[in-house]
């Protein structure tokens, strides 16, 4: 979906916090979970530790112009990789860069009655 259909506000940004620290929802603590994004702004190309698998899943591409300072990078659903982007308007906007990620394009009904999780789990 181009970048211009995406929908706004987004309602399917990804934030990636895999704990609960009693009073709210945090960066995971172990090693072994929360792959799927990232600490750090891109200065070059990065992909994600752990990616979703591709079956069912469609190729989104976006730019992200942030007009607020941000801990680290965003991205819809389930990101594949962060770019560091140029700037479109340094006057608007603090930081930009471009993420492409896996969307899920199965329709919903055709999730009923599949186990949830990895195997590898």
């Amino acid at each position: 979906m181009p970048s211009s259909l995406l929908p706004w506000p987004p309602r399917c940004c990804v934030d990636v916090t895999g704990q609960w620290n009693g009073t709210r929802m945090v960066r995971a603590s172990r090693g072994d979970v929360d792959g799927d994004g990232q600490d750090l702004f891109p200065v070059v190309e990065t992909r994600v530790f752990d990616p979703p698998p591709e079956d069912n899943r469609a190729r989104v591409h976006a730019l992200v112009a942030l007009l607020v300072t941000h801990t680290h990078p965003f991205a819809l659903e389930s990101p594949v990789s962060f770019t560091p982007a140029q700037n479109p308007n340094p006057a608007r906007f603090v930081r930009a860069y471009r993420f492409e990620s896996l969307a899920q394009s199965i329709p919903y009904k055709e999730l009923f009655g599949r186990k949830a999780g990895n195997p590898a789990w």
